[in-house]
């Protein structure tokens, strides 16, 4: 085969190639298109729906805070929470004894005690 032949298909194939290309890109950026718009219109009706639903709920849960104050308060309403009673007098402690002082007469000081004394094995 010529070297002429052989670029004369080349390119033909090569722009049939890129042809196709480009009606496939527009092909699947119409169905993008058109599946962006479904999208959209169906996130614009679940918006809506979910704005109405919120609503409800909202209804729902200020009927529910309505009757909880209710109870809360009936109680309040109907008697005092607390008996009305004079606050009971302060309870004084009696004073701390003094520290005692330590006894002079021991040999060895404080610390005999602990160690044991001055004592030696006989």
């Amino acid at each position: 085969m010529k070297v002429e032949v052989f670029a004369t298909l080349l390119g033909v194939s090569l722009a049939a190639l890129v042809a196709a290309c480009g009606a496939d890109f527009r092909w699947l950026r119409s169905d993008f298109r058109d599946l962006r718009n479904h999208v959209d219109t169906r996130f614009d009706e679940q918006a809506t729906t979910t704005s109405a639903q919120f609503t409800a709920v909202d209804l729902r849960f200020d009927r529910l805070e309505a009757k909880v104050d209710d109870l809360i308060m009936a109680p309040a309403r109907a008697r005092p929470l607390v008996d009305p009673q004079p606050p009971a007098p302060p309870v004084s402690s009696p004073a701390p004894d003094p520290p005692a002082a330590p006894n002079s007469a021991s040999e060895g000081g404080p610390h005999e005690r602990e160690q044991g004394g001055n004592e030696t094995a006989a």
